[in-house]
C-alpha cells in the first residue's frame, strides 16, 4: 500500500509540489513495486520449489509475467499522460523466471553486475539501436520491440530485472525460516547502507552532472529538470552512469538509492507488523487487503485518472480535484474501498484471482505433478 500511495502521488502531483515531497515520491514507488515483485516470486513459488518442481516454479513466474506484459501492452498502446509500466514489469518477470533456480549468492552477484553494466548497456542500445533512442514500445519490428522493452523504454526491463533480483534475494530471506528480527535486520542494514551510498553519490555529483550536461549543449533549465527525472535513461556515459543518482535513470547510484530504500521499508515493516495478520487492527487489515491487490488497484488508478481528467475537461474546471492532494485523497480512498470490500468478502483482487487461475492451469498442463508412487513393503 505504501508503494501504491507513492504511485498515486507521483502521477497526481505532476511535479507541482515542494522539492522535499517530490524527492520522496519520485522513483521510489516504482522501485518498491519491482523489488516486491521479486520477493513475491520467491514467496509464490516456495511450495513448488520445496516439492521438487523447479520447472513448474519457473513456468508459473514466466506465465504471470507474460500476462502482465500483455495487459500493459494493450493499455499502453495509446500514448497518454501516465506511462504504462506493466509491459516492462512483465518482461522483467519473464527474465526472472530464467534465473529462478540460481543460488542466492549468484543472484546477488548478477544484480551487482547489472547495477554496474546496465546503465552502459542502455546507453549503448540508444546509440546503436535500429531506430535510435525509442522511448515507448515499438511494434515496427521484433528487434525494435525488444530494444524498447529491454533497454530504451521509460522503465527498461534490464533495470527492473535488477530490482527484481534484489527482491528475490530478500524474499528468500523472508521464507528461510530464520527469526523474523534477524531477517528484518538482514534487509534493513544493507538497505540503509545502499541508500546512504546512493544518496551521497547523487548529492555530491549533482552540480558536476549539471555542469557536464550544459557543457554538452543542454540548456541549464533542461539540465536541472533532468536531474529530477531521467525518464528511464542515464544522463550520460562514464562516471555519470555510475555516480549520478537522478530518479528514473537506472544508474548505479540510482539503483542503490532506490533499491536500498525499498529494503529499508521492507525490513522496517517486518519488524513492525505481526506475522499473524489476524492480530492487525481493522485499519491495518483493510490496508493489507488493498496492498494484496496491487494489479487491480493499479488498473483502477489508471482508468480513474483519465475518468477524472475527462470530467474536469467536460466541466471546464481547473482540475484541482484531479491533480494534487485532492486527487491523491480520492484515489487513496478508492483503494481503501477496494481493500474493505475484499476484507468483507474474504476475496483476492479480481485480476490477481484471474491471473493465478491461468497460471495454475498452465502449470497443471505443461508441468503436472508426478503421481505419488505406491508404497511397497520391504521383505527380508
Amino acid at each position: 500500500m505504501i508503494a501504491l500511495l507513492g504511485m498515486f502521488s507521483e502521477h497526481l502531483l505532476m511535479g507541482n509540489a515542494p522539492e522535499a515531497v517530490l524527492a520522496v515520491v519520485t522513483g521510489f514507488p516504482s522501485t518498491m513495486f519491482a523489488v516486491l515483485g521479486g520477493a513475491s516470486a520467491a514467496v509464490s513459488t516456495r511450495t513448488l520449489i520445496r516439492a521438487g518442481r523447479p520447472a513448474a516454479a519457473c513456468l508459473s513466474v514466466a506465465v504471470r509475467g507474460l500476462l502482465i506484459a500483455t495487459i500493459g501492452l494493450i493499455l499502453g498502446a495509446v500514448p497518454l499522460v501516465i506511462v504504462m509500466v506493466l509491459s516492462y514489469y512483465g518482461f522483467a518477470l519473464i527474465a526472472l523466471a530464467c534465473v529462478l533456480r540460481l543460488p542466492t549468492w549468484a543472484l546477488g552477484c548478477l544484480a551487482a553486475a547489472l547495477s554496474l553494466a546496465g546503465p552502459h548497456l542502455i546507453l549503448w542500445a540508444r546509440a546503436t539501436g535500429a531506430a535510435g533512442a525509442i522511448a515507448s514500445p515499438s511494434f515496427a519490428s521484433p528487434l525494435e520491440f525488444l530494444q524498447t522493452i529491454v533497454f530504451t523504454g521509460f522503465y527498461p526491463a534490464i533495470t527492473w530485472f535488477t530490482y527484481m533480483l534484489i527482491g528475490l534475494c530478500a524474499g528468500r530471506a523472508v521464507i528461510s525460516g530464520r527469526a523474523r528480527i534477524h531477517v528484518a535486520a538482514a534487509l534493513f542494514i544493507p538497505g540503509l547502507l545502499m541508500f546512504i551510498a546512493g544518496f551521497i553519490s547523487d548529492i555530491l555529483s549533482r552540480a558536476a552532472v549539471i555542469d557536464t550536461l550544459v557543457a554538452d549543449g543542454t540548456s541549464a533549465q533542461t539540465a536541472h529538470k533532468l536531474v529530477e527525472n531521467g525518464y528511464g535513461t542515464p544522463l550520460g556515459s562514464g562516471w555519470l552512469a555510475l555516480l549520478s543518482g537522478a530518479p528514473h535513470t537506472g544508474t548505479t547510484a540510482d539503483i542503490m538509492r532506490t533499491a536500498g530504500m525499498a529494503l529499508v521499508v521492507f525490513g522496517a515493516l517486518l519488524m513492525a507488523i505481526p506475522r499473524d495478520s489476524a492480530k492487525l487492527p481493522l485499519p491495518g487489515k483493510i490496508i493489507a487487503r488493498a496492498g494484496s491487490a496491487p494489479l487491480t488497484i493499479y488498473i483502477l488508478h489508471f482508468f480513474g485518472f483519465y475518468a477524472l481528467l475527462l470530467i474536469a475537461i467536460l466541466a471546464d474546471s481547473s482540475g484541482v480535484w484531479v491533480f494534487g492532494p485532492v486527487g491523491i485523497a480520492i484515489h487513496t480512498l478508492a483503494a481503501l474501498g477496494v481493500g474493505t470490500y475484499l476484507l468483507l468478502t474474504d476475496r483476492r483482487g479480481p485480476l490477481e484471482t484471474l491471473i493465478s487461475r491461468i497460471v495454475r492451469g498452465a502449470v497443471d498442463r505443461f508441468c503436472p505433478a508426478k503421481p505419488a508412487e505406491p508404497r511397497t513393503l520391504e521383505t527380508m
